[in-house]
């Protein structure tokens, strides 16, 4: 868990500083949280299967449950995030705690559906 929570910091603060960068120029948060979600995702991948689970599932099998994850996490996340900030939330606080409502959802899909160990 510890490994998890590395890699999910180190891809929140580039998700985060991308989103922050951004948003005010482009104004929407789906668009925005797609480039900033997209950007940070590469990274998050292939740290998560080669590190934090040390997944031995082909890439076959886990790249497509973990694209699946990642929709299911965009989703929660641009839902969240997008609330907050109709409730008056400030943007960087918005995009926060998204993150933290996300985040342990997140985790268990990781754990026990993309990166479970095949043996």
């Amino acid at each position: 868990m510890a490994r998890w929570f590395m890699v999910g910091c180190a891809t929140f603060l580039i998700d985060y500083v991308i989103f922050l960068s951004l948003y005010p120029y482009i104004g929407s948060v789906a668009i925005t949280n797609l480039i900033s979600g997209g950007v940070s995702t590469s990274f998050n991948y292939l740290t998560h299967h080669r590190w934090t689970f040390k997944s031995d599932a082909d890439h076959k099998c886990s790249t497509p449950r973990y694209a699946g994850a990642m929709i299911f996490a965009y989703l929660l996340n641009t839902s969240a995030t997008k609330t907050l900030l109709i409730l008056g939330v400030p943007v960087a606080w918005a995009k926060f705690l998204a993150a933290a409502i996300q985040a342990p959802t997140t985790y268990y899909i990781l754990n026990f559906l993309v990166f479970k160990k095949t043996k």
